[in-house]
Order: C-alpha cells, then sequence, then structure tokens
C-alpha cells in the first residue's frame, strides 16, 4: 500500500510540473522527467523562472527594439499545433512550430499568410504575430 501511495504522489508531481512546465511556454517533457526526479523543488522551480514569453519580452527591450505588449501568441506557442490558410482559404494543419517553420523556408507560406493556433482568437498572419518574419523564403 506504501508502494502504491508513494508512486502516485510521484508520478501526480510530475504531471503537475509538466503542465505548470507547459503553461510557461517551457518543454513539458523535461519538466515531467525534472517533477519525477525532484518532486516538490522541480514544481516550485517551474513556478519562480521566469515563463519563455517574458523573457524574450526582457531581452527585445534590452535591445531597444519594438514590442507589441498585447502579443496575440499564446503561451507555449511554440509547442502548439498550427494550421494555415491557402490562397484558396483551404486550412491545411496542424502542423509543430518547426514544420511551420520550413513551410516559410520553402515558400510555402509568406508573412502574409494566416495562421492559427489553439487559444488564438482568430487567424492572424505571420507579420502580424511577428514570429518567422525574418525567415527568407528559397
Amino acid at each position: 500500500m506504501n508502494i502504491f501511495l508513494t508512486l502516485t504522489i510521484w508520478i501526480l508531481l510530475g504531471v503537475s510540473t509538466a503542465y505548470a512546465g507547459r503553461q510557461r511556454g517551457r518543454d513539458p517533457i523535461v519538466w515531467f522527467v525534472l517533477g519525477l526526479l525532484l518532486g516538490m523543488i522541480a514544481l516550485i522551480l517551474v513556478f519562480i523562472l521566469p515563463s519563455i514569453e517574458n523573457a524574450s519580452e526582457i531581452q527585445v527591450r534590452e535591445k531597444g527594439l519594438d514590442f507589441k505588449q498585447e502579443s496575440q501568441l499564446p503561451v507555449g506557442y511554440m509547442y502548439k499545433q498550427w494550421f494555415y490558410l491557402t490562397d484558396e482559404q483551404e486550412q491545411k494543419g496542424p502542423f509543430t512550430f518547426d514544420e511551420l517553420k520550413e513551410k516559410k523556408i520553402s515558400g510555402v507560406i509568406n508573412n502574409y499568410s494566416l495562421v492559427w493556433c489553439e487559444e488564438m482568437k482568430e487567424w492572424s498572419t505571420l507579420q502580424e504575430l511577428k514570429i518567422l518574419t525574418d525567415i527568407q523564403s528559397t
């Protein structure tokens, strides 16, 4: 009975840490493993560390660049499933963020392509979201 309870608490800590890490823009698999290995320490650590998007905002401000405060990007956007609309308004996807990046590189989509992912209110262009705009297609 004690072993079952211990394993249950151990797994719950891993799952809780992974969920909290994902919500803060971090890799949930890494945080699941950290939650299993470190328990409450990892759970506390994930809340102490700034979210990935907050760290990006600080870096952008330090470089003196313009940053849109009311960003339309959801937390953890790099781990979401993405969709895009073709010129014929046909929805394509889901794609990982890396696959979306490859579509931009290969010229399938451009800065004016409409994209969407979970937690976004509406479709937006890559240019409006200020993501992947510096990548030139081949």
